[in-house]
This record gives structure tokens, sequence and C-alpha cells, in this order.
């Protein structure tokens, strides 16, 4: 699940109510990729499910912008990991300054604790975000921010991984000091039907390897089955697809 943030409540996708469905309100924790841990109290308003109170000192705390994109994976009822993306640079924003947590048999938030962390984003960082646009549909740019991922040596390949077993083989290629996903993509576009505004999720697994997550229009992970393993420069590709 993503979502774009918002201010005092976050609203959570219809799709998401039945596997975080339980008593109203309840405090859920919210646990970015650092380890700090946030409850905030999850209720109903209006016939939709959201994130209220405590909500505005997660963004505040973690200072979120308009446009900063948040991936929240629902481990189970009382627990959801989240992702925090810079709308600018499209990679993961880790730098905190005070993590704050309630107590969970409080109605109203009761701060309990403060932790302090300082960290390397450079250095930690693990994945990075793109909001498709129209050019993006034939070649891609990986942010200059992870290039460290590959120690000084951009390979000629790199392997996409999807949630499904799939692995898709994309080359690598440098312009202007960009490291653009080249010959191969086009293909990995057209067999995930992927559109202009869709956001896809790009995590390191090693230096020649990403694991990829497709979200649509309404904020959900897409699961899109395609027939496992592809070449690249989509060699022998119509046959390859269901």
């Amino acid at each position: 699940m993503c979502n774009w943030t918002a201010t005092m409540t976050l609203v959570i996708p219809r799709e998401f109510k039945q596997c975080l469905k339980g008593i109203l309100p309840r405090p859920i924790k919210l646990k970015t990729s650092i380890g700090c841990a946030w409850y905030v109290h999850i209720d109903e308003y209006q016939g939709e499910l959201v994130l209220k109170d405590g909500w505005f000192g997660f963004a505040e705390a973690h200072e979120l912008q308009l446009d900063d994109i948040l991936v929240f994976e629902v481990k189970d009822t009382s627990l959801m990991n989240v992702l925090i993306y810079d709308s600018n640079t499209s990679t993961q924003r880790l730098k905190l300054g005070e993590s704050l947590s309630w107590k969970e048999t409080s109605v109203e938030p009761a701060p309990v604790c403060k932790v302090f962390r300082r960290i390397d984003e450079e250095n930690t960082a693990d994945s990075f975000c793109k909001v498709l646009c129209t050019s993006e549909l034939e070649v891609i740019t990986i942010p200059s921010r992870v290039l460290p991922w590959f120690y000084g040596g951009c390979p000629e390949s790199i392997n996409l991984k999807m949630s499904t077993a799939c692995t898709w083989i994309v080359d690598l290629k440098q312009q202007d000091g960009n490291v653009l996903m080249d010959a191969g993509w086009p293909e990995f576009v057209k067999a995930h039907d992927l559109k202009v505004g869709y956001l896809l999720t790009f995590k390191k697994i090693d230096t020649k390897s990403l694991q990829v997550l497709i979200f649509g229009y309404n904020c959900c992970e897409k699961v899109i089955w395609c027939s496992g393993y592809h070449p690249s420069l989509g060699q022998q590709y119509e046959s390859q697809l269901y």
C-alpha cells in the first residue's frame, strides 16, 4: 500500500479494510526502516479507514513534505512498516531527529519516550522509487544517490525480481553521467502493463539485483503474473507471455 502525505489524517485504501479490521479506534504501530516505532490511532471517519491521532506527530517528526511518497507494508492488524521517499530525489529518506511513541492503552495519545538517531543517509538507504512519466516507459534513470550500491563500477545489466518470483534482465547504460535502464526495460513495462502515474519501488538485493514492487492508481500493490525468466533485449518476448 502506498500513499501521498496528508496532514492531520491519512486515508487508508478501502482494499485494506478487511486485513485491518478490528476494534476502532485502536493504536497501530508504524515502524520505519531505521527501527523507530510510533503508535498512531486507526479509526473510521466518514466511511473511510484513517490514521488519525498521532499521525500529525509522525509527519512532523519525520519532516514530511507535500508530494513525499510513503509506502506501507501491512504486517498484521497492529503493525505496518513504513518507507519514506523524498519527492525531489526519489530516494529513501532516513534521517530522523526524534521518535515519539504512544501508550497502547491510552485513547488520547500520551508521549512516553523519545529516541534520537543520527544516521548516514547515503550509506544506509537501500531503495528508491519512481512515479512513471511518459518517457520512463521507454528508459528509466537510476537516481545518482544510489549509484554507490554498485561500488564504483556499473554492471552491464541488472536483475529485476518481482514478488511473483519472475526475474527480468535489463541492460544498464551510462549516458551524460547518468545510469539508465535501457534494453529490456520497454519489454518489462509491456509485460507488467505499466502506465503513466504508476509508482514503482526498487529495493537493493545485491549489486546486480533489485526487488521491484508496483503500485497502481488505487495506491495498492499490483501483483502481475508473467512467464518467469526473461532475457535482455526482449529475445523471444512474444512467445514468453501468457
